[in-house]
């Protein structure tokens, strides 16, 4: 049977078979409970085996310029992000006290219950200092996980609005239950030290239901660590956290009393997966221009057939498709346009988690085009996929949600179209 020798990170001559130790126990000393209930990182938040494929819900990386999948939130005068194309990373920067910088992806993760959720997130935190704080994870004001340096010591944190107000649950990192990662021999299966200020990949899988375990470490060498583990079932009398569709979140920020020269956290890559694939579960839903349509009003301006906007920002909506129905059979070209602007706006209409307007009115502005066509014959069908998630409605800052138009333009004037746009609400 093989055995792994934790001094000298290897395993012993007599090793002959790799798949007798995943199955029993992997490099870090965790053991299998027994009945086929296997445990450590070879494993997803399910106990499954990390076999299975991978879906991608979302990704972002600063390759080139800043990231456009996040919003920005500044407080203090001198706080500032700014892109460092040398090392493709967004310079999270505060130079006094009293200032923050909130680095938040614009899209929630879709989690679907039975399926592992795994966060991953790339960084570099400044030294640390009396008064400063810096956080990364999977988190937004109410709820979520994330890693915390502050006054140099470091935390994991399970936050929860689940109880009706948010409740901070930090454990220290002297107190991890798995890999303490501060290379005394009897905390640290792995033999490595953590230095916050040298370039992390921090990652944690949630097994939500309300109820499961949340797992949070470090890749370091190839290596999944498990520093700490929340577990829930059989524990508490309601749920962990109120949802498991978060945002990824990076945050700097400096108290009153910071006394220091300014700092710069660095924000790098991360990337969220549903571990086995995505079901897409849901049905479409349909909004929809009156039958007899919207009328152009001036050549070759794009106007208004249909604009959508989330009314709940915690929803997940995802555009599956469209249709334009050629009532005035002439040439017509069709764009799908993500912020655009629209003057008169009032989204009197609402299904679900979406408010929508058919005003006949023109853009003035077309935000940015993410499809389109031409349109000679009488409709114009498009379909983009129940789970595309390039087509979530996601906001534009912390309060402000997306909005997503379908406008036509004509080269001749006074002819109308109708339009229709279709989404799965998750």
């Amino acid at each position: 049977m093989a055995q792994y020798n934790k001094q000298n990170n290897s395993f012993l001559p007599n090793c002959t078979s790799l798949y007798e130790v995943v199955m029993l126990a992997d490099q870090e000393g965790n053991i299998s409970t027994g009945g086929g209930n296997f445990s450590g990182s070879a494993v997803d938040a399910f106990g499954r085996a990390r076999m299975a494929q991978p879906l991608t819900l979302f990704d972002a990386h600063n390759v080139g310029n800043l990231s456009t999948e996040f919003y920005n939130t500044l407080t203090g005068g001198g706080a500032a992000v700014n892109h460092n194309s040398n090392d493709s990373s967004a310079e999270m920067a505060i130079v006094g006290a009293s200032e923050s910088v909130v680095r938040r992806s614009k899209r929630r993760m879709a989690y679907q219950p039975g399926k592992s959720l795994l966060m991953m997130a790339t960084f570099t935190m400044a030294a640390p200092e009396a008064g400063l704080t810096q956080r990364v994870g999977y988190y937004d004001d109410e709820d979520g996980i994330f890693l915390e340096e502050v006054n140099g010591t470091y935390n994991i944190v399970l936050r929860s609005s689940s109880s009706g107000s948010m409740v901070e649950n930090r454990i220290p990192q002297s107190a991890w239950n798995g890999d303490k990662l501060n290379g005394i021999d009897e905390d640290s299966t792995s033999g490595h030290v953590l230095d916050l200020t040298k370039s992390q990949i921090f990652w944690s899988d949630f097994e939500w239901l309300g109820v499961g375990s949340v797992r949070c470490g470090f890749v370091i060498n190839g290596a999944l660590i498990i520093a700490h583990t929340f577990h829930h079932a059989n524990s508490i009398t309601g749920t962990y956290m109120n949802s498991a569709q978060l945002q990824i979140t990076y945050e700097i920020s400096s108290s009153g009393s910071y006394v220091g020269a300014g700092a710069t956290m660095k924000q790098i890559c991360c990337s969220v997966v549903s571990e086995g694939g995505y079901e897409a579960i849901g049905q479409e839903i349909v909004a929809a221009t009156p039958f007899a349509g919207n009328t152009t009003n001036i050549a070759n301006v794009f106007m208004n057939l249909i604009t959508v906007k989330l009314n709940d920002l915690k929803s997940i909506v995802v555009i599956t498709g469209l249709d334009v129905l050629n009532i005035a059979n002439a040439d017509f070209e069709w764009g799908l346009f993500k912020n655009a602007t629209i003057a008169g706006m009032t989204f009197g209409s609402s299904v679900g988690s979406v408010s929508y307007d058919t005003i006949d009115a023109d853009l003035s502005s077309l935000g940015t085009r993410v499809a389109g066509g031409y349109l000679g014959g009488k409709t114009a069908p498009a379909t983009f996929g129940s789970s595309n998630w390039d087509y979530q409605i996601g906001q534009l800052d912390a309060s402000t949600s997306d909005t997503y138009t379908l406008a036509v333009r004509t080269g001749s004037t006074s002819k109308a179209a109708a339009g229709m746009l279709k989404w799965i609400e998750y």
